[in-house]
């Protein structure tokens, strides 16, 4: 399916995305496995729909290259989760849960030399 405006992408929900979505189906909804390219940005979605939004996967944001893997509710990160902040000094990585988009204040910090934050 391409979409001329779908779910929000990386810019904004009123930019149009020209997405496309490769994947199953149920009663006309995305449901099942599937994949979204938002071809505007490059940002890319692969994992589990429910009634015709995201579930749980992987999230790829393009431009600047952080990648989430986790649930979603509402189309938003949700529940336990794991987002790789990708920054030209160093790759950062938080685990913990996310609650409508927004992360916990309490969670972990994994860094490229191995040392870790927890608070």
């Amino acid at each position: 399916m391409k979409y001329k405006f779908s779910i929000p992408s990386a810019l904004g929900p009123e930019a149009p995305d020209d997405s496309n979505y490769n994947g199953q189906w149920k009663a006309g909804k995305r449901e099942g496995r599937g994949v979204m390219k938002w071809n505007n940005c490059g940002s890319v979605f692969r994992g589990l729909w429910k009634n015709d939004m995201r579930e749980n996967g992987e999230m790829h944001m393009a431009p600047n290259g952080n990648i989430y893997i986790g649930g979603f509710k509402n189309d938003k990160f949700h529940g336990m989760g794991r987002l790789l902040l990708q920054t030209s000094n160093t790759n950062l990585i938080f685990e913990g849960l996310f609650n409508q988009g927004v992360c916990s204040a309490v969670g972990k910090l994994l860094y490229a030399n191995g040392d870790i934050y927890y608070g």
